[in-house]
């Protein structure tokens, strides 16, 4: 569905990214991207979130038909807290003209979408120092996400009189509900390994009872990740940014469903063919099996594989009617697979019939 939000955005041009980010920050960015994914999705909210497109990570709710964006620019710093100069200065550009402040770039996103910007936050592993003054010393600020309005007032009063002279504005911006300082509690060292117990910790909190290969998933959610931030094309539409540069809920969900590959899958896989073994499956066509089975695994976890994702996709598709036994059962469904996906002669018959095994089995 077109609303307002997503016309503004297929119409807005991003601004030009004056370099690459440094390898740590960009593993960190995405490493704070997948956190902010899984607690999107643990809190049920109907996200789409856009990775390196207008600004480092960005949140358009709902996913269909957005009705409002938040920006997210994310920075490390090493050692000391954010001081209000370092967030307001403008430094001087090649040319010798000014370019944008830090606060100024993240004000930049409100400005190309006016009506439709919920939220702009500044988002770091370091501290900021904008809180009030104790003698000679400004004070961190004490909260991981902090509104404009619990500011020191002379730390409001720096950022909007810099807002005004970086814009030319009229008259002072209204910030109080609309810029944020984050902390983030993700520390620069080791972040994947703090995104990897976020991770651990949302598996749990979804299935108590599963058990997971948290680093495998772990692996393959941050490559797609990856490989989606560093997508690189020119006017993508609104109806393609969950496709190719970002993730929506359905989409993340349905990702899941699909790596998230139980150490019981095993077991049950086991039984499947302890099935067929039972209705006559010889012992090398049961190894046979096992060793689709073993290509099915690391195919799932490989997103790249567009022709196999389509192939899951019609196998999941199948209306399967029980017949007199597994073999049997699985004989209709692989003709029905043949009918209905073309490209079937890619595969041999023991992965096709391994896949419609395992969709039998409830195993994907």
């Amino acid at each position: 569905m077109i609303t307002a939000l997503s016309t503004d955005f297929d119409s807005i041009h991003p601004r030009e990214i004056a370099g690459a980010n440094s390898s740590d920050r960009s593993q960190y960015q995405k490493d704070w991207a997948l956190c902010k994914i899984l607690s999107l999705h643990l809190a049920g909210a109907d996200y789409l979130v856009a990775f390196d497109i207008h600004d480092d990570v960005i949140v358009f709710e709902p996913e269909v038909a957005p009705q409002t964006v938040s920006f997210y620019q994310i920075k490390t710093k090493e050692g000391d807290a954010w001081r209000l100069g370092s967030l307001t200065n403008r430094k001087k550009g090649g040319d010798g003209k000014r370019l944008p402040s830090i606060i100024g770039k993240l004000y930049d996103d409100k400005i190309r979408f006016t009506k439709h910007t919920k939220r702009l936050s500044f988002v770091s592993n370091a501290n900021f120092r904008l809180g009030p003054s104790t003698g000679k010393k400004v004070a961190d600020l004490q909260k991981f996400e902090t509104p404009f309005q619990e500011l020191a007032d002379k730390s409001k009063t720096k950022i909007k009189n810099a807002l005004v002279t970086e814009y030319a504005l009229s008259e002072a911006p209204e910030l109080n509900d609309l810029l944020w300082f984050e902390r983030s509690p993700m520390a620069i060292q080791q972040h994947d390994v703090f995104a990897r117990g976020q991770l651990a910790q949302f598996l749990e909190r979804n299935n108590p009872s599963g058990k997971y290969q948290v680093n495998l998933i772990y692996r393959t959610l941050f490559d797609e990740i990856k490989r989606r931030n560093d997508y690189s094309q020119p006017d993508i539409k609104y109806v393609d940014l969950a496709k190719v540069k970002g993730f929506g809920r359905s989409g993340f969900q349905q990702m899941l469903a699909i790596v998230c590959c139980e150490q019981s899958d095993t077991y049950t896989f086991n039984l499947g063919i302890q099935a067929l073994a039972g209705e006559g499956l010889s012992f090398i066509d049961q190894m046979k099996m096992r060793a689709s089975w073993d290509k099915i695994t690391t195919k799932r976890a490989d997103f790249s594989d567009l022709v196999f994702r389509q192939l899951v996709s019609a196998v999941v598709a199948l209306s399967i009617v029980p017949q007199s036994s597994t073999t049997t059962t699985i004989d209709a469904a692989c003709s029905q697979l043949k009918l209905s996906f073309a490209n079937y002669f890619l595969y041999d018959d023991f992965f096709l019939r391994t896949l419609i095994l395992i969709r039998i089995y409830k195993i994907i």
